[in-house]
């Protein structure tokens, strides 16, 4: 059996020069008290891009993706972090659930893909750029004036087209500016703002966004899935036939492409379980389709 290795803990005090590109190990940082910041030193002059604070992290495209972080990264005050190292990583992920590994995949799949069109277009447009900005963040609620800053020092997009792109958003009820000064932006449901970095991909690649394109017979199927209370896995027959007790019309071929939209995924004893994380991320596309598609068109 493969050890586990766990994550490395460190106290470190202020001006501790936690990472360093080109120097330092591929590794994911997670603030666990106190503050980081991250800069790049331009004519030997620190310029900050963003600040780090408890819950806060850094790297997983490093682990994920084994691209570098081009950022130096300071403790801004006495802190606490964890450090994740590539062989810690693969030992987690040894007793990592199944349904978490495969949203790491696509994760790892969406970033990939992202990254080979933006070289092939040689940028992404600027509200797509900030979505996947915003849905990355992985927050409910944030600073709008701290948040256009980084945003626009990353994209070098102009702070104007930012404003107006979060206001477009904010249109559609995608996120909303709270405060009488629009002092921050809330994110109603995070998981919205993966689905519309989908779409725009979809778009960008002539693909079809599939949940759209569900029949009555798949979208009853995944209604009758979602309330369906049993986590345990079991063999392919058997949830055929749980599937056509519910409706007699539901065939081996709605079955594989359940299996190819991920609302099933396979364990390591080659049977399935529902992933209800997948069910819950397209229930919320077509609950938001009309708005999705006006997004998507217009821009």
């Amino acid at each position: 059996m493969q050890k586990v290795i766990p994550p490395v803990q460190m106290c470190v005090k202020a001006g501790f020069l936690v990472f360093k590109p080109g120097e330092s190990p591929r590794q994911l940082i997670i603030v666990d008290d106190g503050k980081l910041i991250a800069y790049e030193l331009i004519d030997g002059e620190k310029h900050i891009a963003f600040e780090m604070n408890p819950g806060d992290l850094i790297g997983v495209a490093a682990l994920l993706e084994k691209e570098e972080v081009r950022y130096q990264i300071e403790a801004a005050v006495d802190s606490k972090i964890t450090i994740i190292d590539e062989e810690c990583m693969e030992s987690q992920l040894i007793k990592t659930p199944v349904w978490l590994v495969a949203l790491m995949k696509s994760l790892s799949l969406r970033t990939r893909e992202l990254k080979k069109l933006k070289k092939q277009t040689g940028s992404l447009n600027t509200l797509q750029s900030l979505t996947l900005f915003l849905y990355y963040k992985n927050q409910k609620e944030l600073p709008l004036l701290d948040t256009i800053r980084e945003y626009c020092f990353q994209t070098r997009c102009a702070i104007k087209t930012a404003y107006a792109d979060l206001k477009r958003l904010q249109r559609k009820d995608i996120i909303y500016l709270k405060g009488d000064n629009e002092e921050s932006i809330l994110i109603r449901e995070p998981l919205l703002l993966s689905i519309l970095t989908d779409c725009f991909l979809c778009k960008q690649t002539q693909s079809p966004y599939y949940p759209f394109h569900l029949s009555s017979l798949e979208k009853e199927g995944l209604i009758f899935l979602s309330k369906y209370s049993s986590s345990e896995s079991l063999e392919s027959s058997t949830w055929l036939q749980i599937l056509q007790k519910q409706n007699p019309l539901f065939s081996a071929s709605e079955w594989i492409r359940f299996q190819e939209y991920q609302i099933f995924v396979k364990d390591p004893e080659n049977k399935y379980f529902i992933h209800q994380k997948k069910i819950q991320e397209i229930r919320l596309a077509l609950e938001n389709e009309k708005s999705i598609k006006k997004i998507i068109l217009c821009n």
